[in-house]
């Protein structure tokens, strides 16, 4: 293992802040008494500042002239293609809406709607019979229910005089 690996990350994290001048007084103060006392802290810590120093003479990255005509179009450009997207969605969301509308407007007639007329009344010869006989029908209105009449005509106690 090599002195590079010993260092905890907590120690790297406070060589990095105090190289930084990140670290408050007191702090800085107790971990340059680390420094004194521990050499692989120390080396760690000189590597790091040579690499920082080698930074310097990298050549510095510049924008082009056309950088900033550039980002503003493109800035535009997702101007514009946001708007049209809010656009497309608020036009998505009221179609929906007229959607759900026109079926709860068929779900409701189709509810409310009266029922279908009932077929015609085809009339049995049965019913034609006792329809030709109305001016009796008062008579029937004392009588529980025609099987009652019929059974009294079954047994044939009423006969007719001709």
């Amino acid at each position: 293992m090599s002195d590079r690996d010993t260092l905890s990350p907590e120690d790297r994290e406070a060589l990095v802040q105090y190289l930084d001048g990140e670290l408050d007084e007191e702090a800085s103060r107790i971990f340059e008494a680390r420094l004194a006392s521990n050499p692989t802290l120390r080396r760690e810590a000189e590597t790091l500042k040579r690499t920082w120093e080698l930074l310097d003479y990298l050549p510095r990255p510049t924008a082009s002239e056309t950088f900033t005509s550039r980002t503003l179009e493109k800035v535009e450009t997702c101007r514009i293609k946001a708007r049209r997207r809010s656009r497309v969605l608020r036009w998505v969301g009221g179609a929906a809406w007229a959607a759900a509308l026109a079926a709860a407007a068929v779900v409701g007639f189709l509810t409310v709607q009266p029922p279908l007329p009932p077929e015609p009344f085809e009339p049995t010869p049965e019913d034609i019979r006792i329809y030709e006989h109305r001016e009796y029908w008062h008579y029937y209105e004392k009588v529980d229910s025609l099987e009652f009449l019929k059974a009294l005509e079954r047994e044939r106690l009423f006969t007719e005089d001709t």
